[in-house]
Protein backbone atom coordinates (compact mmCIF):
# COMPACT_ATOMS: atom_id res chain seq x y z
CA UNK A 1 0.00 0.00 0.00
CA UNK A 2 1.01 3.43 -0.76
CA UNK A 3 -0.70 5.32 1.80
CA UNK A 4 -1.46 5.43 5.20
CA UNK A 5 -5.05 6.30 6.52
CA UNK A 6 -3.62 6.43 10.06
CA UNK A 7 -5.23 10.04 10.92
CA UNK A 8 -3.01 10.06 14.11
CA UNK A 9 -0.15 10.71 12.59
CA UNK A 10 -0.27 13.31 9.49
CA UNK A 11 3.46 13.47 8.31
CA UNK A 12 3.32 9.75 7.18
CA UNK A 13 0.42 9.82 5.62
CA UNK A 14 1.94 9.33 1.58
CA UNK A 15 4.87 6.95 1.13
CA UNK A 16 6.27 6.84 -2.12
CA UNK A 17 6.86 3.27 -2.75
CA UNK A 18 9.65 3.49 -5.37
CA UNK A 19 11.48 5.12 -3.14
CA UNK A 20 10.64 3.28 -0.35
CA UNK A 21 11.36 -0.20 -2.05
CA UNK A 22 14.67 0.81 -3.95
CA UNK A 23 16.00 2.36 -0.93
CA UNK A 24 15.12 -0.73 0.52
CA UNK A 25 16.29 -3.19 -2.07
CA UNK A 26 19.77 -1.13 -2.21
CA UNK A 27 20.26 -1.46 1.52
CA UNK A 28 19.13 -5.48 1.27
CA UNK A 29 21.34 -5.71 -1.58
CA UNK A 30 24.64 -4.34 0.24
CA UNK A 31 24.42 -6.51 3.25
CA UNK A 32 23.61 -9.23 0.71
CA UNK A 33 26.85 -8.63 -0.92
CA UNK A 34 28.79 -8.11 2.40
CA UNK A 35 27.38 -11.55 3.85
CA UNK A 36 28.50 -13.15 0.36
CA UNK A 37 31.84 -11.97 0.20
CA UNK A 38 32.47 -12.91 3.95
CA UNK A 39 31.57 -16.25 3.06
CA UNK A 40 33.93 -16.68 0.14
CA UNK A 41 36.77 -15.12 2.53
CA UNK A 42 35.99 -17.92 5.22
CA UNK A 43 35.74 -20.65 2.68
CA UNK A 44 39.10 -19.35 1.03
CA UNK A 45 40.63 -19.33 4.82
CA UNK A 46 39.07 -22.89 5.07
CA UNK A 47 40.56 -23.95 1.74
CA UNK A 48 43.99 -22.51 2.90
CA UNK A 49 43.80 -24.57 6.23
CA UNK A 50 42.89 -27.76 3.99
CA UNK A 51 46.03 -26.37 1.75
CA UNK A 52 48.33 -26.23 4.58
CA UNK A 53 47.77 -29.35 6.06
CA UNK A 54 47.83 -31.67 2.73
CA UNK A 55 51.70 -29.22 2.68
CA UNK A 56 52.30 -30.66 6.44
CA UNK A 57 51.58 -34.25 4.90
CA UNK A 58 52.93 -34.14 1.55
CA UNK A 59 56.82 -32.08 2.96
CA UNK A 60 56.31 -33.59 6.66
CA UNK A 61 57.49 -30.73 8.72
CA UNK A 62 59.93 -28.15 7.38
CA UNK A 63 63.40 -26.78 9.14
CA UNK A 64 65.78 -28.92 7.39
CA UNK A 65 68.13 -27.85 5.09
CA UNK A 66 65.83 -27.81 2.10
CA UNK A 67 63.52 -25.23 3.72
CA UNK A 68 63.54 -23.14 1.11
CA UNK A 69 63.10 -26.13 -1.60
CA UNK A 70 59.83 -26.89 0.26
CA UNK A 71 58.34 -23.85 0.93
CA UNK A 72 59.02 -23.06 -3.51
CA UNK A 73 57.09 -26.71 -3.94
CA UNK A 74 54.03 -26.06 -1.67
CA UNK A 75 53.67 -22.32 -3.61
CA UNK A 76 54.15 -24.34 -7.05
CA UNK A 77 51.76 -26.84 -5.55
CA UNK A 78 49.11 -24.43 -4.48
CA UNK A 79 49.52 -22.47 -7.23
CA UNK A 80 48.67 -25.48 -9.44
CA UNK A 81 45.57 -26.62 -6.74
CA UNK A 82 44.33 -22.91 -7.56
CA UNK A 83 43.98 -22.96 -11.18
CA UNK A 84 45.25 -19.16 -11.01
CA UNK A 85 48.39 -17.03 -10.87
CA UNK A 86 47.90 -14.59 -8.02
CA UNK A 87 49.57 -11.03 -8.00
CA UNK A 88 53.31 -10.68 -6.25
CA UNK A 89 54.41 -8.09 -3.39
CA UNK A 90 57.71 -6.68 -4.85
CA UNK A 91 60.97 -7.17 -2.14
CA UNK A 92 60.41 -3.60 -1.08
CA UNK A 93 56.88 -4.32 -0.16
CA UNK A 94 57.84 -7.84 1.79
CA UNK A 95 60.82 -5.70 3.57
CA UNK A 96 58.62 -2.79 4.43
CA UNK A 97 56.24 -6.26 6.33
CA UNK A 98 55.99 -4.62 10.40
CA UNK A 99 58.16 -6.83 12.32
CA UNK A 100 57.40 -7.67 16.18
CA UNK A 101 59.38 -9.05 18.78
CA UNK A 102 58.27 -12.62 19.80
CA UNK A 103 57.85 -12.99 23.72
CA UNK A 104 57.60 -16.48 25.03
CA UNK A 105 56.72 -15.61 28.91
CA UNK A 106 54.87 -18.52 30.88
CA UNK A 107 52.03 -17.41 32.55
CA UNK A 108 51.10 -14.46 29.98
CA UNK A 109 47.87 -13.63 28.62
CA UNK A 110 49.42 -11.99 25.30
CA UNK A 111 46.93 -12.60 22.51
CA UNK A 112 50.44 -13.01 20.27
CA UNK A 113 50.70 -15.97 22.36
CA UNK A 114 48.15 -17.94 20.63
CA UNK A 115 49.93 -18.01 17.53
CA UNK A 116 53.28 -20.45 19.10
CA UNK A 117 53.97 -21.62 15.40
CA UNK A 118 54.49 -20.70 12.04
CA UNK A 119 51.61 -21.48 10.01
CA UNK A 120 54.01 -22.34 7.09
CA UNK A 121 57.02 -23.90 8.33
CA UNK A 122 55.07 -25.40 11.53
CA UNK A 123 58.29 -24.59 13.52
CA UNK A 124 57.82 -22.76 16.78
CA UNK A 125 58.98 -19.37 17.16
CA UNK A 126 62.14 -18.58 19.15
CA UNK A 127 61.80 -16.42 22.51
CA UNK A 128 62.80 -13.18 21.71
CA UNK A 129 63.00 -14.18 17.74
CA UNK A 130 61.73 -11.16 15.19
CA UNK A 131 58.97 -12.14 13.06
CA UNK A 132 56.82 -10.64 10.92
CA UNK A 133 53.01 -9.45 11.80
CA UNK A 134 50.65 -8.76 9.04
CA UNK A 135 47.81 -6.49 9.01
CA UNK A 136 45.39 -10.01 9.25
CA UNK A 137 47.12 -10.06 12.47
CA UNK A 138 48.94 -13.80 11.72
CA UNK A 139 52.29 -14.38 12.71
CA UNK A 140 55.24 -15.29 10.55
CA UNK A 141 59.14 -16.59 10.07
CA UNK A 142 60.50 -13.57 7.70
CA UNK A 143 61.88 -16.33 5.09
CA UNK A 144 58.51 -17.93 5.26
CA UNK A 145 56.48 -15.22 4.12
CA UNK A 146 59.28 -13.63 2.06
CA UNK A 147 59.32 -16.75 0.05
CA UNK A 148 55.07 -16.85 0.37
CA UNK A 149 54.54 -13.49 -0.67
CA UNK A 150 57.34 -13.13 -3.78
CA UNK A 151 54.52 -15.46 -5.39
CA UNK A 152 50.96 -13.98 -3.80
CA UNK A 153 50.11 -10.99 -3.05
CA UNK A 154 47.60 -12.74 0.66
CA UNK A 155 47.80 -14.07 3.98
CA UNK A 156 48.64 -17.60 3.52
CA UNK A 157 46.12 -18.68 6.95
CA UNK A 158 43.46 -15.98 5.68
CA UNK A 159 43.99 -14.98 2.54
CA UNK A 160 43.27 -11.45 3.08
CA UNK A 161 45.46 -9.09 0.45
CA UNK A 162 48.72 -7.85 2.44
CA UNK A 163 48.65 -4.62 1.18
CA UNK A 164 45.77 -2.29 0.79
CA UNK A 165 43.83 -3.06 4.02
Amino acid sequence: SSSSSNSSNSTTATINTQDFVSGVAYVRLNRAIEIVIDSIQSLEGAVNSFDQLVFGLIYGRLGTRDESESIEGMIRLSRILNLSLPSRLSQDEIDALPKIIFVNKPGSTSSILLAEKCPICLTEFDDQETINKLHCTHLFHPQCISTWLSENDSCPTCRRKVMGD
